[in-house]
């Protein structure tokens, strides 16, 4: 399987309960975040209702404007004092 670079930016309370969870389960970060896609992917051509996590992070990630004009303040930021 191909694999890619991913860059989250996600609250650090998350990425402290990811770290334990895969340290528990002897998993890594990019494992938990491809096996929740795997899901959300499988999901998309059932007729099962999404567990409240999914359509809570759902919500999140909705607002792509907000995103990418996000992403762009942080790049000029960043580069801007190079």
């Amino acid at each position: 399987m191909e694999k890619a670079k991913l860059t989250l930016w996600i609250p650090r309370v998350a990425t402290q309960f990811g770290k334990r969870w895969t340290k528990r389960h002897h998993a890594s970060i990019s494992e938990l975040v491809a096996g929740y896609l795997d899901r959300l992917e499988a999901a998309e051509g059932s007729s099962e209702e999404p567990t409240p996590a999914v359509k809570r992070l759902s919500k999140v990630i909705k607002d792509k404007t907000a995103v990418k004009e996000t992403y762009k303040k942080y790049l000029l930021k960043k580069y801007s004092n190079a």
